[in-house]
């Protein structure tokens, strides 16, 4: 096992040479106010940056600059950050680390700011992990946070501070912004930008608008293939129990759905794929001393329905192909199995859950093709402690996107 699993690693590390991340059209400001126009490493950033890559045409070399070297720098069409000294509060918004005080607790610091609409009134972005923050300014005053924080309370309940509810109706002062436009507004970004685009617009004002903030997209396929199923059986008190099934080739069919998050380029994917399995086989095994037959028949009838969650990630190759590794947790529900010996007894099958890892080629995201192998499962369980079962598959699965 050890040794696959190092094999899986050097793939991995392998893989990533071939990772492609594309330098695009773009700009920086360095300190002096210049505007170099350049190609810009186009990371996809789900964490708010301190440093980009780019390169002055095609050709030449990649240069990297850091937060303190330019105060602006943009990728045409697709997102601006602009720096920014700035307060922050770093409250966290896990609940066991909540703050016990209401007020922010503002540090000052230099940051890169997404910037989300631009006009009159200015909508910034920033993410650092768990730390989710909107900042903003009106008619160029300073940018300052909107502030949202969950605390504890001296009786231990949970309050949530809004005040930007509250800075948002003293600062976006419009005949189309009421106190109803405000109430219900939430912290979240898809809502805030609504509410700037809704201020410019009422102040008949240009504004541009990043449409770069896409949600997550789904795929949805028809998976079939073969699975290299084996099964071997070992018994505790007694080796003429042991039985070995041997590698047994098997279809399998299942459908899955992938939801695309939306950072990183598309690189990062969410999937589940209920699949139908089984293995149905027989042997012998020696019966007791002095007992006729001299062998007794051992069946096995197990059938189930996997359900793989887990983590992909592609490697792109080129517009069309992209290489893609699976890391899987594996449920799995019997239907209706057992193992039977003769006569003798009969175990129902409870199986363990187990792991799997993937790799796998897909074309124009409509074809794919995956080599699977999941990590030996235990088929009976808690069922009995005289039997351990060893149950692994290596699956070739084809798919197609049907979305």
């Amino acid at each position: 096992m050890k040794k696959k699993l190092f094999i899986i690693l050097i793939v991995i590390f392998s893989l990533n040479s071939f990772s492609q991340t594309k330098f695009e059209k773009g700009y920086f400001i360095n300190n002096d106010g210049i505007t170099i126009n350049c190609l810009i490493k186009n990371i996809d950033w789900k964490n708010n940056p301190t440093e980009f890559e780019y390169k002055l045409n095609a050709d030449s070399e990649t240069i990297k600059v850091n937060i303190e070297l330019a105060k602006e720098f943009g990728i045409s069409d697709i997102s601006k950050y602009r720096r920014f000294y700035i307060d922050i509060d770093r409250s966290s918004n896990i609940m066991r680390d909540y703050s016990t005080k209401k007020a922010p607790q503002f540090n000052k610091e230099t940051l890169y700011l997404k910037q989300l609409i631009e006009g009159d009134s200015n909508l910034y972005f920033y993410e650092d992990g768990n730390v989710t923050r909107y900042f903003y300014n009106v008619d160029n005053e300073d940018v300052v946070q909107l502030i949202f924080k969950d605390y504890k309370t001296e009786n231990g309940e949970i309050g949530v501070n809004n005040s930007f509810k509250q800075q948002l109706l003293t600062d976006l002062k419009c005949d189309a912004i009421q106190f109803e436009n405000i109430k219900n507004l939430q912290y979240k970004k898809n809502d805030l930008i609504n509410i700037f685009i809704k201020y410019n617009q009422c102040k008949n004002t240009d504004y541009v608008y990043s449409k770069e903030n896409k949600k997550s997209r789904f795929n949805l396929s028809i998976r079939a293939g073969i699975s290299f199923s084996s099964l071997s059986i070992e018994n505790n008190r007694s080796k003429r129990r042991n039985v070995d099934f041997g590698s047994k080739i098997n279809a399998r069919i299942g459908l899955e759905a992938e939801f695309i998050l939306p950072f990183n380029n598309n690189k990062w994917t969410i999937i589940i794929e209920p699949n139908y399995q089984y293995f149905k086989e027989s042997n012998q095994v020696a019966n007791a001393p002095f007992n006729n037959p001299a062998t007794i028949d051992v069946y096995v009838n197990y059938k189930s329905i996997e359900i793989p969650i887990g983590v992909r990630h592609y490697f792109f190759l080129n517009k069309k192909s992209k290489l893609f590794l699976n890391g899987l947790f594996v449920w799995d529900f019997a239907i209706n199995s057992t193992l039977e010996y003769g006569d003798s007894f009969l175990l129902e099958i409870k199986p363990r859950n187990n792991f799997g890892f993937g790799l796998g080629y897909n074309y124009d995201n409509k074809f794919s093709l995956e080599t699977r192998y999941t990590i030996n499962r235990d088929l009976l369980g808690k069922n009995t402690s005289n039997y351990n079962t060893n149950y692994s598959t290596f699956s070739i699965i084809l798919g197609y996107n049907l979305l």
